[in-house]
């Protein structure tokens, strides 16, 4: 990168190639201290101009309240998939304890069908049906339809807890002001970016 001086004056340009007035210098950069870049972007600060050479020095600042808002949202949604989509342990009634896959929406269908024709069982006076499920180190347990819907309303309880938790946090970040003009009250909301910045969203997930 090249810059261009005029009149003392420092005007960042991509080459030599660019024609006008003043002198082109190689630019070097200098980046002060460390950044986010979730919450942060670079910004030249300052330049330091020497006879064959131009410094530009880089600082971190904060970008915009929304966008910070929207970074924050963000890191809410990727916890709530990271705890979505893990295995749960289940202890079954023949002493045995193995994990029932929860990995994508393959594994949530094949619970909700294998709990629906459970109930279908219950509801025709066969609790003690015996049912398998295949669990995640690839082993078959044999249970009663009973003891399958217990297991999967658990497991399906389990995760409706985190979209709950991640739904908590998203609306309580939404409702913190951006800053910026309301352009449905025209109102202007209060600056609470270090508000935004510093909430916790990792409070009140199921373990």
């Amino acid at each position: 990168m090249f810059c261009q001086i005029v009149n003392n004056k420092v005007f960042r340009g991509p080459s030599t190639d660019i024609v006008g007035g003043g002198d082109w210098r190689p630019c070097r950069f200098e980046y002060n201290g460390e950044i986010d870049l979730r919450y942060q972007d670079w910004y030249v600060s300052s330049f330091e101009i020497h006879n064959d050479y131009v410094i530009a020095k880089y600082s971190a600042k904060y970008k915009s309240i929304s966008q910070i808002k929207i970074a924050k949202l963000m890191e809410v949604q990727k916890l709530e998939e990271k705890k979505l989509w893990t295995d749960i342990p289940w202890h079954f009634a023949n002493g045995n304890t193995a994990s029932i896959q929860y990995r994508d929406e393959i594994d949530r269908l094949n619970l909700t069908n294998v709990h629906q024709y459970a109930s279908r069982c219950i509801v025709l006076g066969a609790p003690n049906t015996q049912l398998v499920y295949r669990t995640a180190d690839n082993i078959i347990q044999t249970l009663t339809a009973s003891e399958m819907d217990t297991m999967c309303v658990y497991i399906m309880g389990v995760k409706q807890s985190v979209k709950n938790v991640s739904w908590t946090h998203k609306d309580a970040l939404r409702l913190l002001g951006t800053g910026e003009m309301n352009e449905v009250t025209g109102v202007q909301e209060p600056d609470q970016s270090q508000e935004i910045l510093k909430y916790d969203f990792s409070t009140g997930w199921p373990a």
